[in-house]
């Protein structure tokens, strides 16, 4: 990892200065290869600190990315609420949806660390409404030329259909998905609809967080 990057992560940790306590335990250093990517980013990373303040960053280690190419760091997370149980996820989120990837539309640094956007056309809502295209932030990117994964949650891809658990930033006039148990991807119209099936159910019995 660049020293850059490293300094950085490090005055994060530093500063503990994020309403979800961030309690950066380690960081571990990993080989670099070149990033091989078309189109332009910005920047990317950030823990949403008006909705994701419930959640902690716990450690930095190594993890593979969706490129064979990239090796980057996971950042992990402690929830508030239990992911694995989608009524407690439904109860959480303000939208729950199917949606397309159609393109990555940039990223931007906030409080030192990146989050990336993409254009997102929605298929089905399961929970809330929304336009037909909207812009959905994932916590993750690249610092420098590191790739960084929340929970080592991939970034999203182009042309793939994904189930998006999301809330709304009113600020930034984007919908952040919770890592990992909020962008499951679809391989199948089968899965498809086996997921809307599922959510539904959970929507009817959904656990709000207090």
């Amino acid at each position: 990892m660049k020293e850059k990057v490293k300094k950085t992560l490090l005055e994060i940790a530093e500063q503990n200065s994020f309403p979800s306590k961030i309690n950066i335990q380690s960081i571990i250093e990993n080989k670099k290869k070149k990033r091989k990517r078309l189109g332009y980013i910005l920047s990317p990373l950030v823990l949403c600190l008006v909705f994701f303040s419930f959640i902690g960053i716990n450690y930095i280690n190594n993890n593979s990315t969706k490129s064979e190419n990239l090796v980057g760091n996971t950042i992990s997370y402690s929830y508030a609420f239990n992911p694995e149980d989608k009524r407690e996820l439904v109860g959480f989120s303000q939208n729950v949806f199917i949606g397309k990837v159609i393109s990555e539309e940039g990223s931007e640094i906030i409080d030192l660390l990146p989050e990336t956007q993409f254009n997102v056309k929605v298929i089905k809502n399961i929970k809330g409404t929304l336009k037909q295209e909207i812009i959905v932030n994932q916590q993750g990117g690249y610092m420098e030329e590191e790739l960084v994964l929340v929970e080592g949650d991939n970034l999203l891809e182009e042309g793939k259909e994904y189930l998006f658990v999301t809330k709304y930033n009113e600020e930034k006039k984007f919908h952040t998905l919770v890592p990992i148990y909020g962008d499951i991807l679809i391989k199948s119209e089968q899965e498809k609809a086996e997921l809307i099936k599922q959510f539904n159910e959970s929507l009817k019995n959904e656990i709000p967080l207090e």
